[in-house]
This record gives C-alpha cells, structure tokens and sequence, in this order.
C-alpha cells in the first residue's frame, strides 16, 4: 500500500507516460512487427527468388547493357578489348529467347592477327515465356570458325560471356539446344573485324 501510495495518483502517472510516450510510437512499433514478420514469410516462402527471376528477366530483356559485357570478362582473364560492338541479334527456341547483345575483339599483334586471329567475347542472353522462373532445359555454347570452342564461358543468371579464339574473319555460332537433344536452333554472328583500330 505504501509503494502504491508513493507512486502518486495514477491518472495523473498515465497522462504524464502519455505524453512523453505518444501513440505515435505505439504506432510505429507496431508497423515495424508487421514489416518484420512479412519479411520473415517472404524469405521462407521462394518469393525472394521469384523476385531475383523477375529481375535476372528483366535486366535481360529490358536493358541488358545493365549486366555484365564482353569488357568484364576480358578483365576476368587479365585481357582487353580493343572493340566493342553492340549486335542485339535474337533468335527463338521453343519458349526460350536467345539475344546475343555484344561482341568484342582483343587487339592482336600483327603477326598473330595474320596467324591466328584474336581472341573474342559474346555476351548472350536468354529468357523464357515465364518472368518468374529460370528457363531449364537448355543449354547454351558458342563455337568459332572451324569448331573451335570457347577458352572460358562465365555464366551469371541469364547471362552467359564466352571467350573464344577466332580466326582472323571468321565469325561466332551461338548454339541453343536442350538438354535432351529434341532440338537445337544456330545463329551464326559476324564480327567486326575491319573496325579493329
């Protein structure tokens, strides 16, 4: 009784803890829970990766110059592009769609621009009918004058970057195929060769 009593009126204690502790606050920390706890669901659910999805198709059907080109992976094997070419060439298969977006040539040397050519690098992307799931099924390769297959091919979501040595000339096949072999579809790409600086 003599604590109750000490702690003084208790309208009086409830209207001074309102008005140092607004409702607002309540507010907020109830917004907060509710945010956290949809967060929560979401992550457990799969939709964080329908969303990556939606986003990986979009970035590869709306503005693939967001991902990575044909100078960044140059850079990955320590090499540079002298040229660097815009293609956007787009080829159906089933419900995929293949887009190969840049092509870039290393400047060789003289001797070995006569001998051999250069090295050169595709950016290809693809996606399906579906903007919430990968495409499976399918699988992408690229292949230089005379069957030469690429040195390196890095692949990040829908987007694949081939390295592959061509001959002076020649030109790049970018082949889509299923996994199964129940079809493939070719686009042959030229490559700017006498733009070289």
């Amino acid at each position: 009784a003599r604590t109750l009593a000490a702690m003084g009126d208790p309208a009086e204690v409830g209207r001074e803890l309102n008005r140092q502790y607004p409702f607002r606050w309540l507010i907020v920390k109830w917004a907060a829970q509710t945010v956290t706890a949809l967060l929560a669901l979401f992550l457990l659910s799969g939709w964080g990766d329908a969303l990556g999805n939606l986003a990986g198709y979009a970035q590869a059907r709306l503005c693939p110059g967001l991902a990575a080109g044909v100078d960044w992976a140059a850079g990955q094997s320590g090499r540079e592009v002298a040229l660097t070419q815009t293609v956007d060439r787009r080829m159906e298969a089933g419900d995929l769609t293949v887009r190969v977006w840049q092509v870039g040539l290393e400047h060789p040397s003289e001797r070995e621009m006569a001998e051999k050519g250069g090295m050169t690098y595709v950016t290809v992307h693809c996606w399906g009918g579906d903007p919430w799931t990968q495409p499976a099924g399918y699988r992408i390769t690229a292949v230089g004058s005379g069957g030469v297959r690429p040195t390196c091919s890095m692949r990040m979501g829908l987007t694949t970057c081939f390295e592959i040595p061509v001959t002076y000339g020649g030109t790049v096949e970018i082949i889509c195929e299923s996994e199964y072999g129940l079809w493939s579809r070719t686009m042959t790409v030229e490559l700017p060769w006498e733009e070289l600086p």
